[in-house]
């Protein structure tokens, strides 16, 4: 599988899982492939949402916890 550039080997009985679970769902392989990196990509785009709201709140001349430093 290419990824962003990347080529992504992955064994031939997931394929055959994927490929299997997406018929389940009335999916091609295609399909549920980009349906999963899409789900991918939103989670990496929310963590980064999170890690920036709460670095944004952070302020290290208030942190008790470096006292002493």
């Amino acid at each position: 599988i290419k990824y962003k550039g990347d080529t992504i080997q992955v064994p031939d009985d997931f394929i055959i899982k994927c490929g299997q679970h997406a018929e389940s769902r009335g999916m091609t392989l295609e399909e549920y492939i980009i349906e999963a990196f899409t789900k991918l990509e939103e989670q990496q785009s929310t963590a980064a949402d999170d890690a920036a709201n709460v670095m944004s709140k952070y302020d290290p001349l208030d942190d008790d916890s470096m006292q002493g430093c």
